[in-house]
């Protein structure tokens, strides 16, 4: 029959102690449980139980931080000062997520930590801890001792021990200990560090390694307080002094050993169980998954990144995985390694998979940190998206065909609306001449979607190539600031374009950096309040051309920033979701800039106006002669 198991709760929530009792009722687990729902009754508590015998302590103590007169962060010091509570197992109970109270109270000597309401799923290694770490009434000790006078003291101590019957085997030197640990089987080791054949912390270092899940007790005439931390530190579970021992403290001692022993040996389970669990996922994961060092060489993958790349067998071969993935920049490589700084690569083509067929992976790469914060290596995770690629190119092909042949009628139509608005069919009533103009203003709204669309395409499937020619502009702004100037004034709002008087020439083709210079200004206007006014500036920034477009429309939000210049990208913000486009002008803006090797960002600052900025920045056109 398995043994009540005692536990304290510390909690002024009545609702609390009723979910713990219906909890431990339902699992049908034998237990009484104390309540103090008051702190100073608490620390009270706490003092009185480093006084008490063994029998008394729980094997529990679920502690509320939150109490009414005393902490639970100042109950815990209490507990950690009294050295004869080393072994009580706290579990705080706590509402907090924060990263920094959990530490806290680990810092402080709380075994674990559970969010509230507990599950049983979280209780459940607690509670199976203490099940298998009962004290044996007849435990098998050694005991490394080699002055005869200690011995006979330490016997009549463990004779005199309530309610245990030791049997003690004794060995008088280092050497005899580890053949008895190798030959026996054994609860406890009790060991002096001055033996004749070694001392100090070789003793239980040496005894550790043959011993590993034994708990060793430290007892010694050295009263060194240094000493007793590095032993602690080493694996030893108490570091007793010679002297200052009775036989209630030897068997507290004993009894906290085996508690703290078989806890961090559940605890090992259940690390290597987890472990265990994450192999099987990486390696079963429909991913590829890699893991390299600081010099790129390829240190584990899964079974996905092995079928996609070929990494050459055998347990002395060793690849870099910069070779194994061509496609990533360098760049993002030396950055991860020298700065920590993860990066993505989408579609990214990958070698053949033995078929020659050509793969495209959307890659995610992490820097592995060492305690020290430098980075030791980093994990590689490919996410195969090559159907996706070509199905969006085929659908790229389906939409690039249906804007060329919607481009033609609208272009037609425009001309003939133009003819009403310029008489050339008669003279329209003021009526007539107002709504023919709206049908012109949506028709043009229509077609630079079209025409945006089609462009999008063409640079896509590299249609369109950027010659590197010398573009004026001044020239530029003159031709694009007329279509924009009509809808302008239709919005109440005013275009102030300032140029610097030596502006450098660009590289590029100026029919596409006007396309995007319309299309950025137009971009302004439409989301600016009316009775406001677009700021459009451009000047030198050393061998680079920088032009600004800055409205007084609704902010931009970081998330939005991340995303705004990806592919209908603008359909996601509030701020763009009723303009008059498909979301794909500043996915143009960003092909064509990139195209001409340049930048492209927004952002908005935290002004009453809520200004909205784009910036622009091109090369500069060197010409023949200059340096």
């Amino acid at each position: 029959m398995s043994r009540t198991i005692k536990v304290t709760m510390i909690e002024d929530e009545p609702a609390d102690v009723v979910l713990l009792n219906e909890l431990l009722s339902t699992v049908g687990l034998p237990y009484s449980i104390t309540v103090i729902d008051d702190g100073e009754q608490a620390m009270e508590y706490v003092r009185n139980l480093g006084k008490a015998d063994i029998a008394a302590v729980p094997d529990l103590l679920l502690l509320d931080l939150n109490l009414p007169k005393i902490s639970g962060h100042e109950l815990l010091s209490e507990i950690r000062r009294n050295r004869s509570l080393d072994g009580l197992r706290v579990v705080v109970l706590t509402t907090s997520e924060n990263p920094q109270d959990l530490r806290l109270v680990l810092q402080q000597g709380a075994s674990c930590f559970i969010t509230k309401p507990p599950t049983w799923e979280a209780l459940r290694p607690l509670f199976d801890a203490v099940r298998t770490s009962r004290f044996k009434s007849n435990p098998r000790i050694l005991l490394v001792e080699d002055n005869p006078d200690d011995v006979i003291y330490i016997k009549e101590m463990l004779q005199g021990a309530s309610g245990m019957s030791a049997q003690l085997e004794c060995v008088d030197c280092y050497e005899a200990a580890l053949v008895a640990l190798q030959d026996g089987q054994f609860d406890f080791v009790l060991a002096d560090l001055g033996l004749p054949d070694a001392s100090g912390l070789a003793v239980l270092n040496g005894l550790r390694r043959v011993a590993a899940d034994i708990p060793i007790v430290v007892l010694t005439g050295l009263d060194d307080e240094e000493m007793a931390t590095r032993a602690l530190e080493l694996g030893a579970q108490d570091y007793l002094v010679k002297g200052f021992v009775d036989s209630k403290s030897l068997r507290r001692s004993l009894n906290y050993a085996a508690t703290r022993t078989n806890f961090e040996n559940l605890q090992k389970e259940m690390l290597t169980f987890e472990a265990s669990i994450m192999r099987d996922f990486v390696e079963n994961a429909p991913i590829a998954i890699a893991r390299f060092d600081s010099n790129f060489c390829l240190h584990t993958f899964n079974r996905v990144f092995a079928d996609a790349v070929p990494v050459p067998q055998g347990p002395s071969s060793t690849q870099s995985v910069r070779d194994l993935l061509p496609g990533v920049p360098y760049s993002n490589w030396q950055a991860l390694i020298a700065d920590g700084r993860p990066f993505f690569v989408e579609s990214c083509p990958i070698s053949g998979d033995g078929d020659n067929v050509e793969l495209l992976w959307d890659i995610h790469c992490w820097p592995i940190k060492t305690l020290d914060g430098d980075t030791s290596g980093g994990i590689v995770i490919g996410q195969d998206v090559t159907d996706k690629v070509h199905t969006q190119a085929q659908r790229d092909a389906v939409v690039a065909t249906l804007a060329h042949d919607m481009r033609n009628p609208l272009i037609g139509a425009d001309r003939v609306l133009r003819f009403f608005l310029s008489g050339r069919f008669g003279v329209l009533s003021p009526e007539a001449e107002e709504v023919v103009l709206m049908l012109s203003e949506s028709n043009t709204s229509l077609l630079g979607m079209v025409q945006n669309l089609l462009d999008v395409c063409q640079f896509e499937t590299g249609g369109i190539v950027v010659r590197s020619l010398s573009v004026d502009l001044r020239k530029v702004f003159a031709a694009a600031l007329e279509p924009v100037q009509l809808l302008a004034r239709e919005r109440d709002v005013s275009i102030e374009l300032s140029i610097a008087d030596d502006l450098n020439f660009v590289v590029g083709e100026s029919r596409e950096i006007e396309r995007l210079i319309i299309n950025l200004m137009r971009n302004a206007v439409v989301f600016s309040p009316s009775n406001s006014s677009v700021r459009v500036s451009a000047r030198n920034e050393g061998k680079m051309v920088e032009v600004s477009f800055i409205d007084q429309g609704a902010a931009i939000t970081p998330e939005e920033e991340a995303w705004i210049f990806k592919r209908f990208g603008q359909n996601q913000s509030s701020r763009y979701r009723l303009g008059p486009d498909t979301g794909s002008s500043l996915y143009l803006c960003k092909q064509i800039v990139d195209a001409h090797g340049g930048e492209i960002r927004c952002f908005s600052t935290a002004t009453a106006d809520g200004d909205t900025t784009f910036v622009v920045r091109l090369p500069v056109y060197t010409f023949a002669g200059e340096a």
